[in-house]
């Protein structure tokens, strides 16, 4: 079965109105198996506020102590998957939700800034159980995935959700991997620009132009297509954004 990522940004998981319309976006997919990975970064900067715990990113990476690992935990499974599968399935979805941490879903360990700074319980992924998914799809569902790993003793980590969305697309081998974001695509200057290679995309970080959590995004695309991921956008809307090559 041919099958296509999705990542959507933390805004977009939790607007109820652009669910609805996206809800009819994802009904024109046939064929296809549709996997999304969804954010929640505002939500989970919020209560951290709310609970007095200080908020702090690197490279556009949350520092992730317990504390804070509890409540993303709380934000992305129990709060933004549920509204989210929720949604599609009002807009008349078969969809299914699903916990990275749970089952091994989502293999992870603790990543490893080169520069040594240390985030707390942030992981990467180091593999995926395609399994769970799969069943899914063959049942005809879209299948809705909270990124969070978890590695072989059990401890649960924190995963950027672009991050993930790049590991599920390469363990199914997706044809097509989507960033849908709040903005069009990569800007420079106001302006959208249309496709990017990996020499453009580096020289844009370091010059300053992607900053915070674009840079993420655009090494998740970049490493998305050194894998061989044919299609990789980062889009506002699906239909048309910055193209990776």
């Amino acid at each position: 079965m041919k099958t296509t990522v999705i990542k959507l940004g933390g805004a977009e998981s939790e607007d109820k109105e652009f669910l609805k319309n996206f809800s009819q976006e994802l009904a024109q997919f046939k064929d296809t198996g549709v996997i999304l990975v969804h954010g929640g970064g505002s939500s989970i900067t919020k209560l951290q506020s709310e609970a007095g715990i200080p908020h702090k990113t690197i490279d556009g990476l949350r520092v992730t102590d317990s504390q804070t690992l509890e409540l993303v935990k709380l934000v992305l499974w129990r709060k933004i998957n549920s509204a989210i599968v929720a949604a599609l399935r009002l807009g008349g979805l078969a969809v299914e939700g699903m916990a990275g941490f749970e089952g091994g879903l989502i293999k992870a360990k603790k990543l490893v800034l080169e520069d040594g700074q240390d985030l707390g319980f942030v992981g990467e992924v180091t593999g995926v159980n395609t399994l769970p998914i799969q069943s899914q799809l063959k049942l005809e569902k879209i299948v809705v995935i909270a990124p969070l790993g978890v590695d072989e003793e059990g401890q649960a980590y924190n995963v950027n959700a672009d991050s993930a969305a790049v590991g599920v697309a390469l363990a199914l081998k997706s044809q097509s991997i989507r960033f849908v974001t709040n903005v069009l695509g990569v800007l420079k200057q106001g302006k959208k620009m249309d496709r990017l290679n990996v020499a453009e995309a580096e020289a844009l970080i370091a010059d300053g132009t992607i900053t915070g959590g674009m840079i993420p995004k655009v090494r998740a695309a970049l490493s998305a297509v050194a894998a061989g991921i044919p299609e990789v956008w980062i889009t506002k809307d699906g239909r048309e954004g910055t193209v990776f090559s």
